[in-house]
């Protein structure tokens, strides 16, 4: 089914996730659907999709957690940059539709905006890298009962040594 966040919405439901034993990185068990606006174009982020939420330097969480009522923005703008389907101003310009329907307040949401425009050039280049080298992101479901103990770098591996790709 997929969980839905439109315009409007009085109340987000958090992101259906569990998270790898290193606390970044977390598997959505649900697909996420945004929808913006009034709009019928959507982006659906898919179950078994890898999310590290908001990539925020760890000396900016007393400001900014890498989760927050971004976090659903955080989620669709990650999948926007690991697919690659829009350009990179496109994916940001979504993450601040997103934040701003998310009741994300305007100074938070101008930090954070701002900051993913100057710096996250080398993200969108490592996600294309990381693709090119056939890297996964997404995990199949025969593929979803992880260890408890594991990273999601051990287990990327593990799936890739297993032959999951993109």
């Amino acid at each position: 089914m997929g969980l839905l966040l439109a315009a409007g919405c009085a109340t987000i439901p958090p992101v259906p996730v569990t998270p790898f034993i290193d606390g970044r990185n977390f598997v959505l068990y649900e697909p996420l659907v945004y929808q913006r606006g009034n709009s019928t174009n959507s982006v659906i982020v898919p179950d078994g999709f890898v999310a590290d939420f908001a990539s925020i330097p760890r000396a900016f969480w007393v400001m900014f957690a890498p989760t927050g009522r971004y976090q659903w923005a955080a989620v669709v703008h990650d999948h926007l940059y690991w697919e690659q389907t829009t350009t990179r101003e496109e994916a940001d310009n979504l993450f601040l539709a997103a934040m701003i329907e998310s009741g994300v307040s305007q100074s938070d949401r101008t930090f954070i905006y701002e900051a993913v425009r100057s710096g996250g050039d080398s993200a969108w280049r490592n996600n294309q890298k990381e693709r090119q080298q056939g890297l996964p992101r997404i995990i199949p479901p025969q593929y979803r009962k992880i260890p408890a103990n594991t990273t999601w770098e051990e287990y990327r591996k593990f799936l890739y040594d297993r032959g999951v790709r993109p």
